[in-house]
């Protein structure tokens, strides 16, 4: 019964900080900064967990086991690289923290919907012919080893947004 109790005091005590504060600060306090640092798109690698998701352009990164390909664009670099900018940051929620197009490299710290658990998303923008444009974009989260999908659904809700806005190439 004092068990309970102290476990129901507890309990209270966390949602009230949490309302106090907010959810995003109750994140940052307990595991830190949370925007993951740059992605290496050169060595494509993955967590091993069920908590990321890679996408790539069609044969670009077999050996990284990618959720999704990508398409290849009938635009220019910096056209595909403003229409990913503005996708991603749609959302007033998410946050840019690498923003160089002249690099084709965005990354965002972004937010689940309910509990707003921070996941990083990084992209780099590359053209394999002249006047056509592909990505490989990598989502992962900070918290937890699974996400129930939440990183795979978020690079297939990207590409079909481009998919949406701009011409496909193939």
């Amino acid at each position: 019964m004092l068990l309970a109790a102290v476990l129901a005091a507890l309990a209270l005590v966390a949602v009230g900080g949490v309302l106090a504060i907010g959810r995003e600060t109750v994140w940052e306090r307990a595991f830190g900064p949370p925007d993951l640092g740059p992605y290496d798109f050169g060595k494509l690698t993955r967590t091993g967990k069920l908590n990321d998701a890679l996408a790539c352009p069609l044969g670009a990164c077999l050996g990284a086991d990618p959720t999704l390909s990508v398409p290849v664009f009938a635009v220019e670099p910096a056209v595909l690289f403003a229409a990913i900018r503005t996708a991603v940051t749609a959302d007033p929620a998410n946050r840019l923290v690498e923003d160089d197009p002249a690099r084709g490299r965005l990354r965002a710290v972004m937010r689940t919907a309910v509990f707003r658990f921070p996941d990083t998303l990084s992209v780099e923008v590359v053209s394999p012919s002249p006047g056509t444009a592909t990505f490989a974009a990598y989502s992962r989260s900070q918290i937890g080893h699974a996400d129930l999908g939440a990183n795979a659904a978020r690079l297939r809700s990207l590409v079909e947004a481009l998919r949406r806005a701009l011409p496909d190439a193939g």
